[in-house]
This record gives C-alpha cells, sequence and structure tokens, in this order.
C-alpha cells in the first residue's frame, strides 16, 4: 500500500473552478480558498469537506461519502474518473497523486501517469533525461533507451557522437544520424519508418535513415524493393559506438572495450548458417571481486585449443527472476564458481539442439559435426549423425548413430545393434 504521505485530493469529478458564485456560503465538494468559505467551516485541498473518523460522518454531506486516512471526508473515486491529466489517479477508492505511488503501484504509474515511470524499490519517478539510467524506451524521455548501456540516447534519426547514441552514423560533411541494433522482426518498434535492415545470414541489422534532402550519400531500395533508405557512402562514412564494458551485452570481441566477448550463435531461423551472436564482455578473472558488485567469477569448461571465450570468466550475476534475456539472449542458470560453490549467472551458451561453432558455445560442452549442441558424451543410439564423432558411441552408419553391439550380444533396441537387429534383446 502506498505511503500515508502521499496527497489525498479533491474530489474526482468535482475539483475545479467550484460551485457557489461570489461570497456565497460553499456546500462539500465545491472550490474553496479558506475555511470560512465552506458551510462546513472546513477547507480541505482546495475542496470544501468536514472533518470524520468513520464514513458514516459524512453520509450527510452526499458525494462525500468516505473517511480518508486524514480525517476529511472526500468522494470515493473510480479509475475511470481519475483526472489524470491533473497529475492524479484513483487508487483503492481515493484519488491520490502519482508521484505518491510506490513501485507495488507500476502498472497504474506507468499506463496512468503523464510524463511518469516506475523505478524499481522505489515507485513512480520523472522520465529520464539522456545519460540517466533506463530499463526500456518508454523509460526515457528521448524514447531511446540504450540497447548495451542500459542509459536514455538522443532520440533516433537526430545528430549525434559516440558518447549519446548506441551507433552514431557519420559522414565526413558533418553528419550525423543516431541508430541503434534491432530486430529484423520487429523493425516497426526499433526503427523509424520501418528502415531495420542489415546483413541477414549474420542476424546484424540497424536502423538506416530516410532517403531524404539530407541523405550524404545514394538512396536505395532494400533487397525486396519494399524500403527505400539512405546509404551513406560517399566521403570517410562511419559507425561510431563507445566500448561496451564489461558485463555489457556485445556480439563480437572487437565491441569489448577490454576482455573478450563470451557468446553463442543467435542465429536467424531463414538462414542455414550464420555468424552472429548475442553474449557479454567479459575478462579474466581469480575471483569475484575482479568482476564487480553485477559480476560472478565462473569457470566455463574449454572444448578446445581456443581458450578465448572460456576457462575463469566473469558473467552477470542472476537471482533465478532476472530477466537475462534483456541482457542478451541468455538464461539464469547455476554453474559452478571459482571457489568452487555453484553461483547463478546470465549464461550465454546455448541447450541441447541449438546451433553452436564449437563446444564452448554449449553448456554440455559438446558441439556436433552439424553445428548442434548436443549431450555431454555424444548422441545416443538412434540419433541423426554426420560423423562418428557426433554419436557417444563413436558408430555412425547411414547417417544414424548406432551401437557396437555384434550379433550374440545384448540389446535394447535395434540401433544398439552395429550388425543385424535386436530380437528378443539380442543382436542377430
Amino acid at each position: 500500500m502506498f505511503a500515508l504521505t502521499l496527497l489525498l485530493l479533491g474530489a474526482c469529478g468535482g475539483g475545479g473552478g467550484g460551485g457557489g458564485g461570489g461570497d456565497s456560503p460553499r456546500g462539500p465538494g465545491e472550490y474553496c480558498a479558506t475555511p470560512s468559505e465552506c458551510t462546513t467551516g472546513v477547507c480541505d485541498q482546495w475542496q470544501c469537506t468536514d472533518t470524520c473518523t468513520t464514513d458514516a460522518d459524512c453520509a450527510a454531506l452526499g458525494a462525500l461519502d468516505r473517511c480518508s486516512a486524514f480525517g476529511f471526508c472526500v468522494e470515493t473515486c473510480s479509475p475511470e474518473r481519475s483526472e489524470v491529466g491533473a497529475g492524479l489517479i484513483c487508487v483503492d477508492g481515493d484519488q491520490v497523486s502519482c508521484a505518491a505511488l510506490d513501485d507495488s503501484y507500476c502498472d497504474l504509474c506507468d499506463s496512468k501517469c503523464p510524463g511518469q515511470r516506475c523505478v524499481p524499490e522505489m515507485g513512480c519517478a520523472p522520465l529520464a533525461d539522456v545519460g540517466e539510467e533506463c530499463g526500456a524506451d518508454a523509460d526515457c524521455r528521448t524514447g531511446n533507451c540504450s540497447r548495451f548501456r542500459g542509459v536514455c540516447r538522443v532520440p533516433l534519426e537526430t545528430p549525434c557522437d559516440e558518447t549519446n547514441c548506441d551507433i552514431c552514423l557519420t559522414d565526413e560533411s558533418g553528419w550525423s544520424y543516431c541508430s541503434r541494433d534491432c530486430g529484423f522482426d520487429e523493425g516497426d518498434d526499433d526503427c523509424p519508418g520501418n528502415r531495420c535492415l542489415g546483413r541477414l545470414e549474420q542476424n546484424i541489422f540497424w536502423c538506416r535513415p530516410d532517403c531524404g534532402a539530407s541523405c550524404p550519400g545514394e538512396c536505395r531500395f532494400s533487397s525486396d524493393s519494399s524500403i527505400q533508405y539512405c546509404d551513406p557512402q560517399i566521403g570517410a562514412f562511419a559507425m561510431e559506438s563507445e566500448p561496451h564494458r564489461e558485463l555489457e551485452p556485445c556480439r563480437f570481441a572487437s565491441e569489448c572495450g577490454e576482455g573478450t566477448c563470451v557468446a553463442a550463435p543467435s542465429c536467424d531461423s531463414r538462414v542455414a548458417e550464420c555468424t552472429g551472436s548475442r553474449g557479454f564482455c567479459s575478462d579474466v578473472c581469480a575471483s569475484d571481486a575482479d568482476c564487480g558488485a553485477a559480476g560472478r567469477c565462473v569457470d566455463l569448461p574449454c572444448s578446445g585449443a581456443d581458450t578465448s571465450e572460456c576457462g575463469p570468466r566473469c558473467l552477470p550475476a542472476c537471482d533465478g527472476t532476472s530477466d537475462c534475456n534483456e541482457l542478451g539472449d541468455a538464461s539464469c542458470r547455476s554453474v559452478p564458481g571459482v571457489s568452487g560453490t555453484a553461483v547463478s549467472v546470465c549464461d550465454p551458451r546455448n541447450e541441447e539442439g541449438a546451433r553452436c561453432r564449437s563446444g564452448d558455445d554449449c553448456t554440455s560442452g559438446t558441439c556436433s559435426s552439424q553445428g548442434r549442441c548436443t549431450a555431454s558424451g555424444g548422441l545416443p543410439n538412434g540419433s541423426s549423425c554426420a560423423a562418428p564423432s557426433d554419436c557417444a558411441s563413436g558408430n555412425c552408419q547411414s547417417s544414424t548413430c548406432r551401437g557396437t553391439a555384434l550379433r550374440g550380444d545384448p540389446c535394447s533396441t535395434p540401433f544398439d545393434c552395429s550388425v543385424g537387429t535386436c530380437v528378443s534383446g539380442i543382436c542377430d
């Protein structure tokens, strides 16, 4: 429940200019500036009312039928009668100030209070300005929340530099355009004019400029000829971005200011192969102290000679309810920490069946020759395979994992038999 310091404000429908004219005594619910203007002799929050101890004390006042926590009669209100434009909202029958709502009323704060957002453990607060923390575009006055830094950026399509925009497109002429990563299937939400374009085979997309008079390059159409956009390739065109800090989302090691990018493939289902990935900037660590308050030092097993994304690495801590997907397409998992005890972190590695480049991309530590994460030790008999190494048995025949049992050996399924089939529990 909101604190008792909230403002209980006039009747939902009767605040405003009030009844009574001139110096005529004013009745309950009408506007007042001083108690002497009211027939009851009580003026509270610019409204004639009366003192009370129970709702019954207010019955004779007509519309003012409720005794507030402050001992004044007020009108029971309903959400549809709230004076939202005045920064007021109806909660549990009382009309209150949006600024008085705590974070248990986040849904009301976001939807009913203009210019307000909900801050966890705090409540309603004004929309954030450029450089202030945010969790979503709706938290920012500019409508642009950084995908990796978690702070408000300048509005999309406006002039920028690398310090106030996720991806700032620039040209030697002085032209600049604030862009950002976008989801190809969600271009309407991510980019103005649905100009979310990029490389499908790598699952990398960013917002493109409008093809207007200020375009410093050429006007082009997308591959399907449905979207026209500005391709600023005349002169020294560049895509500038701040280096991502440790534990911030990344796609490539080159995005990270220090360390590398611990990531796994995040591929579009419409392409056979891809190099796109999502993960976190991470550096080598020896203990949790090396990872800061928001991280944990975990020991990620290495499956090959390349140790750039495995071994002792920092990953973001989570509590089991954290939405790791918002950080970088990850899952909150319990993994071994370098101290020897299990810790919960946002783990970007993929589970069985997902695509992989090596065993380091998989929670099982095993990536099949077909580029899919498989169970630790290899696939069971009967699974599809492309090479003997894909199978736990080490035996891949006609693209199927089979066991090594010979005729006369015991078996459970036909695929347990390297020779013949399984009849009454015996290969024959």
